[in-house]
C-alpha cells in the first residue's frame, strides 16, 4: 500500500513494514534508512555488502541516521554510509573498515 515500506531478504521474501516505523526498508530498488539507530543499521547492511563493519573511529551507535540510497548496491551502500558519518572506509579481506 501506499505511504509503507518492504523489506526484501536473500530468499526473496517481502516483508511490508508501516511507514511511520523507524526501520531499514527496500523499496522500488531503493534502500532507506529513516531515523535509525546506527545498532539497528550495521547488521542489515552487513548483510547488503556481505562483510562485517567496524568502525575505528568515535560512532554512536544510538545516534539515528536518516538515508536513502538508490539504486541500492554494495558500493553506494558504503559511500552514502560513509558520507554520513564523515568517515572514510577501506574493505580489508571479509571486512569493511571506517575510520
Amino acid at each position: 500500500p501506499m505511504q509503507n515500506m518492504a523489506t526484501l531478504d536473500s530468499t526473496g521474501a517481502v516483508t511490508v513494514i508501516p511507514a511511520d516505523l523507524n526501520l531499514i526498508a527496500w523499496s522500488s530498488n531503493k534502500l532507506v534508512a529513516d531515523k535509525t539507530p546506527m545498532a539497528k543499521l550495521v547488521k542489515p547492511i552487513e548483510k547488503l555488502v556481505g562483510k562485517r563493519l567496524v568502525f575505528r573511529a568515535s560512532v554512536s551507535m544510538s545516534n539515528p541516521l536518516t538515508f536513502t540510497i538508490s539504486p541500492v548496491s554494495a558500493l553506494a551502500t558504503l559511500d552514502t554510509l560513509s558520507q554520513r558519518l564523515g568517515l572514510s572506509y577501506k574493505v580489508d579481506k571479509d571486512q569493511v573498515v571506517f575510520y
